[in-house]
């Protein structure tokens, strides 16, 4: 009986692994909003494997799920001197280049959720 269960946890835990890099390349970014913020993000890996397993647990995931789908204008699709100014702010980083990259969600997030979800439940079913 320990040596099946044991499977399935390892099962388990190399599933939220492999969600929580993809989790962390998808969201790492993402705009904080009701439930993602500092206590529930994606911007580490460690952080994102905590948010899975509470996620799995069923706490507020369909809010997680929504902040990661922001989309403009409530957030910036690149961080370029171009959008700094349509907000009326001066770029602040200098002569730095801009950046390729923004604080917006993914058009994906409710796909990745669902399938996270899913894959997971099915698993927790066998224990």
């Amino acid at each position: 009986c320990i040596p099946q269960l044991a499977n399935i946890l390892l099962l388990l835990l190399l599933v939220y692994a492999m969600f929580s890099v993809l989790a962390v390349n998808l969201f790492g970014t993402t705009k904080y909003g009701e439930r993602l913020g500092p206590t529930a993000n994606f911007n580490t890996w460690v952080k994102a494997m905590q948010l899975c397993y509470q996620m799995v647990t069923g706490d507020e995931w369909m809010t997680i799920m929504a902040d990661c789908s922001v989309q403009p204008p409530f957030c910036m699709e690149k961080f370029d001197r171009e959008n700094f100014a349509l907000i009326g702010h001066e770029w602040p980083f200098g002569d730095r280049e801009d950046y390729y990259f923004g604080d917006c969600g993914s058009t994906t997030a409710p796909y990745f959720f669902m399938a996270f979800k899913i894959v997971c439940e099915a698993i927790m079913l066998n224990l």
